[in-house]
């Protein structure tokens, strides 16, 4: 799988992929959140991908969680753990799903993003599918540098979180996105000083 990043607004993939789920929400009489500034910054990244990933994260929700709950779909910046020891932690973006279902049973968490893994129907509400919509989450996060994590407890629901590396600085996105005007190259010489793009 090949990835095509570039500079897109997170929000806008959230939009787009609950915009696909709201018939399916509607039908289960579930409610979909999202919380996620207007103003929050631009990410480098597959877009297609990564509402992939959204959609598949949101329909999973849907199917572990009865009438009258909800998903809610969160992004906040966080320094990454990684780089935790440096003098300049490098900024990452956090996507969480979380919803009031029926949670994931310990011994079943540790094999959810196996291929063709499902959980038996007796614990999981609405089972359904072919059991690769989270092994798919799973390759494409990491494809980005990311990761993928789970925490559930039975009878409370769940929080599936993915984190996408390397959130870019405002000079970055400048220089990304006006590489040969002055402000850009202005951008390029405070990465590299000395070095300036040639229009």
């Amino acid at each position: 799988m090949r990835l095509n990043r570039e500079l897109t607004s997170i929000k806008e993939i959230v939009t787009n992929a609950v915009e696909e789920l709201e018939l399916t929400a509607r039908d289960y009489q579930i409610t979909i959140n999202v919380d996620i500034a207007r103003d929050f910054p631009p990410i480098y990244a597959d877009p297609v991908r990564i509402q992939q990933v959204i959609r598949n994260l949101v329909s999973n929700a849907l199917h572990f969680t009865p009438p009258g709950g909800d998903v809610t779909i969160v992004a906040r910046i966080i320094n990454d753990e990684a780089l935790a020891s440096s003098e300049e932690q490098e900024k990452s973006v956090e996507i969480q799903v979380r919803d009031t279902g029926y949670g994931i049973a310990p011994e079943h968490r540790e094999h959810i993003f196996e291929r063709f893994y499902q959980v038996p129907l007796a614990s999981a509400g609405r089972s359904g599918g072919q059991g690769l919509g989270l092994a798919i989450v799973k390759m494409i996060v990491e494809l980005h540098g990311g990761r993928v994590t789970v925490e559930s407890e039975l009878a409370q629901g769940s929080t599936f979180a993915f984190t996408l590396p390397g959130l870019l600085s405002e000079c970055e996105i400048i220089v990304t996105l006006l590489p040969l005007t002055p402000l850009g190259k202005a951008c390029y010489a405070h990465f590299i000083p000395g070095m300036w793009i040639r229009g």
